[in-house]
Formats: structure tokens, C-alpha cells, sequence
């Protein structure tokens, strides 16, 4: 290994994540923090108006938006362990573009007593409305997931299609997705017809958790709520995205090692 390598793979142990959860995450496009941040002065609020939408559409199984459950907070002051976890990733602090201040919303799956469904379930998805995705484009460099409340098994905890994001970075090298695809997929036309061949050959797996916990995950991954099996229990958690200077597919940073399109574990046809 030469210098340079052994310097970055120092920096990459300089945190939260050991090197198992590092290459974890190279793997799979996600890792889970366990018990990264105190979720109470964030959930009371979330909660209250989750049980008033409840109360106004009695029985609806479906994301709800919880706008009260915003917080805008200095990450690196307040949830030291995740801002590291994200240094971590993204190769180190001086790489973020902007400082990472909370979430602006939260999202909420209610339960319902009906049987649930396939399409009970988000559709499969990537995180960042904002701006089209590419495998340079570093506004979403990294999507944290934080847990406000349980998600035990059942509880509709977000679902990941491991691996997907090394396929979809293969479609993204080969230009098979137009400049609009990676917005949300969605939220596009066309392209919704390249999710099963994403996930064909990917295991999927569910966040299951406690309020506290965060995953961090590849921009490229693709994801979806789950339904909620309990009925009498809510899940709420919130999504932040970090803006990175600049992705380099392949790089020694472990979110650009993760979108190098070698190796992928999902069959693209």
C-alpha cells in the first residue's frame, strides 16, 4: 500500500465505523449507526402532528409529511457520531460542500387493518428531487436516514435493495439513463420500467431499529417505504441529504469506491 493509500485508509478508521462497517457499506450502499443521537428534542413534535393527520384520516395506511418535525441543527456540535460517521464516508469534513444542519421534515408510515399489500409499499426509489443525478454529482453525496421512533420488524422501516447502487452507477457510465432518470425513479416516465432488472438478482433488506439509530446510505441506492403490519404503531423518521464537493466514481473515499460499477451484485439486462 503506498503512502497516500495508507493515509486514507487511516482517515477512514479516524471514527465511529469500523473498517467491517466501511467495506459493509462499499458492499451493500448502506450502513446503520447504532445509538448515534438522543431523537427526543426531535420526536415530540412529529408525533403530536402525526396523531392529529391520524385523527383527521382515521385508518389510512400512508406516508405523511410532518413538517412539525423539522429541526435545524449544527450536526457536527449536536450529533457528533453522525457528522463523523459522515466525514467517514464522504472522505473527510473538508469534503462536505455546505455544513450538515439537520432536516427540514420528516416522514411518517401509518398501520391500517387491512391485509397489507404490494402496493401498500412506496414505489423503489432514489433520494434528491432537487438535481439529476450523475456519478460526479455531489448534491447528494450522502443520504441520512435518522430514526425518531422504533422500527421493529413489521413497522414499514425502510427498505434497501442491496448493491442496487453499483448497478445503477453502471447505467449512469454507459448513459443509458437520460439526465432526468435520477431524480426519483419514481417520479420519471419511462425509466420506472428499469427497476425490476435492478432488483432481480438484489437482496433486499428492512431498517429495523430504535429511535435513535441512523443509516447511511449511497445516493445510488435504491429504496422504499415499507407497509406497516402493526396496527397501533407508527414509524417516523427524517431524511437528510449532504452535499459533497464533488463525487469521483471510484476514488479512495468510500462513497466514491462504492459507485465503481465493477462488481455490481444486481444483474442489469
Amino acid at each position: 500500500m503506498d503512502c497516500r493509500a495508507s493515509t486514507v485508509a487511516a482517515a477512514m478508521m479516524r471514527g465511529p465505523l469500523s473498517m467491517a462497517d466501511v467495506e459493509a457499506f462499499q458492499r451493500d450502499g448502506v450502513v446503520v449507526l447504532r445509538r448515534a443521537f438522543d431523537p427526543a428534542p426531535y420526536a415530540s413534535a412529529a408525533v403530536d402532528e402525526l396523531n392529529w393527520n391520524m385523527e383527521q384520516e382515521p385508518g389510512k395506511r400512508r406516508y405523511h409529511l410532518i413538517r412539525a418535525g423539522s429541526a435545524r441543527f449544527d450536526v457536527k456540535r449536536e450529533c457528533p457520531r453522525v457528522h463523523a460517521a459522515v466525514a467517514q464516508l464522504v472522505g473527510g469534513d473538508a469534503r462536505l460542500a455546505a455544513p450538515l444542519r439537520g432536516f427540514r421534515a420528516c416522514v411518517a408510515r401509518t398501520a391500517g387493518g387491512e391485509e397489507t399489500k404490494e402496493e401498500d409499499h412506496r414505489d423503489w426509489h432514489v433520494d434528491g428531487w432537487h438535481e439529476p443525478h450523475s456519478r460526479r454529482s455531489g448534491a447528494v453525496g450522502l443520504v441520512v436516514f435518522w430514526l425518531l421512533t422504533d422500527a421493529p420488524p413489521g413497522a414499514g422501516g425502510t427498505e434497501f435493495a442491496l448493491g442496487s447502487h453499483r448497478a445503477v452507477a453502471r447505467l449512469l457510465e454507459q448513459g443509458d439513463l437520460p439526465a432526468r432518470a435520477l431524480h426519483g425513479f419514481d417520479a420519471v416516465g419511462d425509466e420506472r420500467e428499469l427497476v425490476p432488472a435492478l432488483l432481480r438478482r438484489a437482496e433486499t433488506r428492512s431498517l429495523v431499529g430504535a429511535a435513535g439509530d441512523v443509516a447511511l446510505a449511497s445516493p445510488l441506492l435504491l429504496h422504499r417505504g415499507g407497509a406497516n403490519a402493526l396496527p397501533g404503531h407508527a414509524r417516523v423518521l427524517a431524511i437528510s441529504c449532504c452535499p459533497v464537493d464533488e463525487l469521483r466514481p471510484g476514488g479512495r473515499a468510500p462513497v466514491e469506491a462504492s459507485l465503481a460499477p465493477r462488481r455490481a451484485r444486481c444483474a442489469v439486462s
